[in-house]
């Protein structure tokens, strides 16, 4: 049977939908929603608060398992801002803009806010970006790995030295999934939009809440049931349209 590898942040997982779905929120996801449709197993490899550069940490513990006959990778990108350093025991640390969620503050690095005061820039996330990108394209390429990739809900319009062909990517770099269920998306802080903020006009607020209400409620940072089935809906008329690779 073949199999559709998911990799990316808590969008992939599915963070939230135990809400509305309980024990059962795994079947929900986007990811398992488009794997069901071409009849592929689903390996869900999201892990929640993750970064770009923990991508092909997670893609080399599992290149054992992945059949270059039959299988398609899907990198999912999460925000260029995100960042994950190592400590002296090799446990990953999440560096993030902003903590807010409790349940991430085991692998939080202590000096977050320190990074972002002092070191953390544009130019530095693109390069990040771009050398994650160049290195699981040409890995995949090297080893014959069907994949695609696209961003989840930022997106990333500069480069400094993307290596990348456009036949690489599921949606065009300079759009992202999200754009799928919100009208408005990385304007200022590079994510959703959920509170109403000075640069919206009424009306770009108004159609927001709407999808909010729509396809958020009553998670609160992540797309609900119907908000993966409208992703999954999208995904599946998109990869219609291609040859896999």
């Amino acid at each position: 049977m073949k199999k559709f590898y998911w990799f990316g942040d808590s969008w992939v997982v599915g963070s939230e939908l135990d809400i509305e779905a309980g024990s059962n929120a795994d079947r929900y996801t986007f990811a398992k929603l488009v794997s069901d449709h071409y009849q592929a197993e689903c390996v869900n490899l999201g892990l929640p608060g993750t970064s770009n550069d923990l991508l092909p940490l997670v893609l080399k513990d599992n290149l054992k398992d992945i059949d270059p006959e039959n299988d398609i990778l899907f990198f999912c990108l999460t925000s260029s801002a995100r960042v994950t350093m190592f400590d002296n025991n090799k446990q990953a640390l999440t560096i993030l803009p902003s903590i807010q969620d409790k349940a991430r503050r085991h692998n939080e690095h202590p000096y977050w806010k320190e990074w972002y005061k002092y070191f953390d820039n544009k130019n530095n996330q693109i390069y990040n970006y771009d050398h994650t990108i160049n290195l699981m394209s040409f890995w995949c390429k090297h080893l014959k790995i069907k994949f695609y990739m696209l961003n989840l809900f930022t997106t990333v319009t500069d480069s400094i030295f993307d290596l990348t062909s456009p036949s690489d990517w599921l949606l065009p770099k300079d759009q992202c999934l999200s754009n799928f269920i919100f009208p408005v998306t990385d304007i200022e802080f590079g994510g959703i939009v959920i509170e109403d903020r000075a640069w919206l006009t009424n009306d770009q607020w108004t159609q927001q809440q709407k999808a909010i209400a729509q396809y958020i409620s009553p998670c609160q940072n992540h797309p609900n049931i119907a908000g993966h089935q409208k992703i999954a809906n999208k995904l599946i008329k998109i990869i219609e349209q291609l040859p896999y690779k």
